[in-house]
């Protein structure tokens, strides 16, 4: 049996209650501490795990040095701040996505990982779903052939945050699994969107990424929208790709299905030929996401090591999030990503 490591979870909103339980089921996980500046929300907390400490100031519980690792689930305008200090005090940290709102700090937050020997891991949460892996798989085997372009939604009616627009809430998760299935990065963006519910902050944005290879990417992102969509769409030269997060099983399917144009006809006109082939599904060993993560953070701590979700990563992902942020303000002017 693997020692056990004691962690501290800052933030108890929405996400963090999850990461509690998840921890919970974990036998190589203790949690030592719960971390709120909302006593409503430490109590809430308190009355369903009673034998965790309860605390509003992270600082305080940052000097216990019993603990190992902290996962920092908290609006990302805080997370430079909490993070950092938690790396100072020779924490381990596992941090919600997006790691920052600034590249800058993002970066300041990988040097100091580095510098004083610390992990830095972030929720990429999508990059350890196993269909996703499954689909990254695929795509390594060439099996679509020449990837054409990507379409693909997050959207639902709510929940709407108060901290951010929509494209710092759910972007991301695009942001970081479309170049982990791809394995390329990003060279433009362009986005537009509105504001339907509160001013200046968006809650419907349209994004185009550009890729190498002439790839293009298109993703939808709402808050208002009248039903729960989580997916993509590749499309190859020999086949076609389908993830639907929401459905109940079957979350992958692959279609033979492709057009091309008869090259027997020219210079005559072109012909449209059309292939209709099966329909496959793909075997897939089920794991729930959030639980890989935490092992993977686990595994990390314990073998001071960390291959997947690092927070360089996560400076990825920021980046984008800043030129597209940038595209947005321009009425949706494409913007190269550096």
């Amino acid at each position: 049996m693997n020692k056990t490591i004691k962690i501290a979870i800052i933030g108890l909103g929405y996400w963090g209650p999850n990461f509690a339980k998840t921890a919970l089921d974990n036998d190589r996980v203790e949690i030592a501490y719960f971390c709120d500046i909302d006593k409503n929300s430490l109590a809430k907390i308190g009355k369903r795990y009673p034998n965790i400490k309860l605390t509003q100031d992270y600082k305080e519980m940052l000097k216990d040095k019993s603990i190992s690792a902290v996962i920092v689930v908290t609006p990302p305008g805080t997370h430079h701040k909490i993070v950092k200090d938690c790396l100072l005090a020779g924490k381990d940290v596992l941090v919600e996505k997006p790691l920052t709102i600034y590249s800058k700090d993002g970066e300041d937050l990988v040097n100091i990982a580095s510098v004083n020997k610390r992990i830095l891991m972030v929720d990429h949460i999508f990059e350890f779903n196993s269909a996703i892996r499954k689909l990254r798989e695929i795509l390594q085997k060439k099996k679509l052939g020449k990837i054409f372009y990507v379409s693909a939604s997050y959207t639902a009616l709510g929940p709407v945050r108060p901290d951010v627009n929509c494209l710092w809430d759910l972007a991301p998760h695009f942001f970081y699994t479309i170049p982990y299935l791809l394995e390329k990065k990003p060279l433009w963006v362009s986005a537009v969107g509105q504001s339907y519910l509160k001013n200046n902050t968006e809650d419907v944005v349209h994004i185009v990424l550009g890729f190498p290879n002439k790839i293009l990417v298109n993703i939808h992102v709402s808050w208002l929208y009248p039903y729960k969509v989580r997916g993509l769409t590749i499309v190859g030269s020999k086949k076609m790709a389908v993830f639907d997060d929401v459905a109940v099983d079957q979350k992958l399917k692959v279609y033979d299905k492709g057009a091309y144009y008869d090259k027997a006809e020219y210079p005559a006109i072109l012909k449209v030929l059309y292939r209709e082939g099966d329909l496959i599904i793909p075997k897939i060993e089920p794991k729930e996401p959030l639980s890989e993560v935490l092992k993977t953070f686990v595994n990390a701590v314990e073998a001071r090591e960390l291959a997947e979700s690092t927070g360089a990563e996560g400076v990825e992902t920021v980046r984008v999030l800043e030129a597209a942020q940038l595209s947005l303000n321009k009425k949706g002017k494409r913007i190269k990503i550096t």
